[in-house]
């Protein structure tokens, strides 16, 4: 059972004196003034233990301060907590002799002031309780398996679960199995410029024994970080599908954001790893590495395709995060995807730039575009921009890129012949022409 120690007792391991300060404010009563030591705790480095007192003045400001020794504190440097008095102390050293001064101050500025001398347990005092061994046989992204060696069924203990350094919960009470599975944990998602650190979780296995009335804490911690996901956000995934022929198809893929999804392993360069599924086939992985803010991929072109028929193509990015533990967590999914669905033509291109007219009004007509766009770019950070220039008779009526596959032309004379020439650009970069594409055909309004 947990006791509270007095020291106005002769102990062992403490000595007491108490003395007023001979020119304290009488208005203070402090006098019957004792200091309570609940326990005292060891991590193998800190001693500390928790200061209590038995009566408190809610209308008196206190401070406290430590010294090192027990010679007088008068003139001495000392470690002050300002206002108020500590939960916990942390003593530098085991067997120390140190000195604890209160000083009460009033609302007219008089004081009260009252020492108190105390020697810290020593290491023997600490001997024969279990030595425990904390370690983790598995880390994962939701969980981490720790191994607890040592425990003795002679001395209780407690077990807290720790987040970083500052938050600290009760987790187990005399606990005696050799592994602790701590799970559900945060997952982390790596999103940045910049390499940083996962959640840091940890336990402090706390073993208690009763030494003299003295109720003796040996500390024992192990903290680690769980492991990173890296994963592109679903709305940072741009796929597109082009260059739809009878018999083959492009696509391309790339990060729409400025926030980078950086692989670990390939020193602070993009390292994406673009899937391709065909009807969940998968037909292979293609990489792009390069200094800057986007990941982007193209693909070669997927050809042997049948005519007329409906296919579905799904791009995956995988970051090659190591796989799940079942055994410990829940399975989960690491990777970003978009899929699409097209239909192929029923028949090959007849020229470079085909156009078929759908629908002839009175006032316009209707028509579709067909041309091969798989000259793409592979894994460089220049695209290929499509610009379409539409001609009737002579003069530039409209202009539009590649995504507007359906043309609808209006404002055309009734019973009229117009000639229409169809003009396909292709830009490299910063407006560089590199080919042109030309239809020209006439049509007559209704």
């Amino acid at each position: 059972m947990k006791k509270k120690l007095l020291l106005l007792l002769l102990l062992p391991l403490i000595l007491f004196s108490c003395q007023e300060d001979e020119d304290s404010n009488q208005n203070i009563d402090t006098n019957n003034l004792e200091l309570i030591i609940d326990n005292y705790t060891y991590d193998g480095e800190w001693i500390s233990s928790k200061l209590n007192w038995n009566m408190l003045d809610d209308n008196v400001v206190y401070k406290y301060f430590l010294y090192y020794g027990h010679i007088s504190t008068e003139g001495r440097n000392a470690y002050s907590n300002g206002n108020g008095i500590p939960e916990l102390v942390h003593f530098s050293n085991l067997n120390y002799p140190y000195t604890i001064k209160v000083v009460a101050y009033n609302n007219d500025g008089g004081t009260t002031t009252n020492e108190f001398r105390i020697t810290t347990p020593s290491i023997q005092d600490f001997e024969g309780m279990p030595e425990v061994d904390v370690s983790a046989s598995y880390i994962g992204y939701s969980a981490i398996n720790f191994n607890i060696e040592g425990l003795d069924y002679s001395f209780q203990n407690k077990i807290y679960l720790t987040n970083g350094y500052d938050v600290r919960e009760l987790f187990a009470e005399n606990y005696h199995e050799q592994t602790l599975l701590v799970n559900n944990l945060p997952i982390f998602y790596y999103l940045g410029v910049e390499k940083g650190a996962s959640y840091m979780y940890g336990i402090e296995v706390d073993v208690y024994n009763d030494n003299n009335d003295i109720l003796l804490i040996r500390k024992y911690k192990f903290s680690t970080y769980t492991k990173t996901v890296y994963k592109l956000p679903d709305d940072d995934l741009v796929m597109e599908v082009f260059n739809i022929q009878d018999n083959s198809v492009n696509v391309t893929a790339y990060n729409n954001t400025d926030i980078t999804t950086y692989d670990p392993t390939s020193n602070g360069n993009v390292a994406e790893n673009f899937k391709v599924y065909l009807n969940n086939n998968l037909l292979g992985t293609y990489q792009c590495y390069f200094d800057g803010s986007f990941g982007s991929a193209s693909f070669p072109l997927i050809d042997g395709l049948d005519p007329n028929t409906i296919y579905t193509i799904k791009i995956e990015v995988d970051y090659n995060n190591d796989l799940v533990n079942t055994d410990y967590e829940d399975d989960f999914n690491m990777t970003t995807f978009k899929e699409s669905e097209f239909t192929t033509y029923q028949d090959p291109l007849v020229s470079n730039l085909d156009v078929n007219i759908d629908n002839i009004y009175s006032n316009g007509f209707d028509f579709r575009w067909r041309t091969d766009l798989s000259n793409l770019y592979n894994c460089s950070i220049y695209d290929y921009d499509y610009e379409f220039i539409l001609e009737i008779d002579g003069v530039n009526v409209m202009t539009f890129d590649s995504s507007q596959t359906t043309i609808n032309v209006e404002n055309l004379n009734s019973n009229t012949t117009y000639s229409v020439k169809l003009i396909c650009n292709f830009y490299l970069g910063y407006g560089n022409v590199i080919e042109t594409r030309v239809n020209e055909f006439d049509i007559t309004t209704l």
